[in-house]
């Protein structure tokens, strides 16, 4: 009866011999396969793409559109422009640093109203506050005028587990 019991704590106390599994009281777990990074974001330290969405791209609600975008461009661009500029925006806000995030806005006639692009300038860091922030520059060429902006957005929860990133600071 002792050599049982002795059998039985020796196989729940973790002895298993199997590779590749980790035995707990009540239960045999797999240990998750080793992973080396060789490229990407991870390789180089920052997180992106799919780390932050999921591998779904963000959504912008129309009622947020303005809080995408920063104030010196908001009130020189359109509707229809304001939210090509924050749906790039937000493209940006998970991309890799310094890859420009191209937009185009055309009227119903297919010409184009406005154009541009977006470009993170930062990794993405934690602000004083703990929100996951990121600077962007935001361009515009419209007509013959060009513009820019730089400003930090930072992710933030609009209900429903859905993360748009919005202006703000890093405090």
């Amino acid at each position: 009866m002792l050599a049982a019991l002795t059998l039985l704590l020796t196989t729940l106390s973790g002895c298993s011999k199997e590779p590749g599994y980790i035995v707990t009281p009540g239960y045999l777990q797999r240990l998750p396969a080793e992973r080396e990074v060789r490229e990407g974001p991870l390789a180089q330290g920052g997180i992106t793409g799919e780390l932050l969405t999921g591998g779904i791209a963000p959504l912008v609600p129309d009622g947020m559109v303005d809080s995408i975008i920063g104030d010196t461009l908001r009130p020189w661009l359109g509707l229809l422009e304001r939210k090509d500029l924050a749906y790039a925006s937000q493209t940006a806000a998970v991309t890799d640093r310094n890859r420009r995030i191209p937009w185009r806005t055309k009227n119903p006639a297919g010409e184009t109203m406005a154009y541009g692009s977006v470009q993170p300038v930062s990794d993405i860091y934690r602000s004083l506050r703990g929100r996951l922030c990121r600077d962007v520059r935001q361009f515009v060429d419209r007509g013959d005028t060009s513009q820019w902006q730089q400003i930090t957005l930072c992710r933030e929860m609009t209900g429903a587990n859905l993360f748009v990133w919005v202006v703000g600071n890093a405090y």
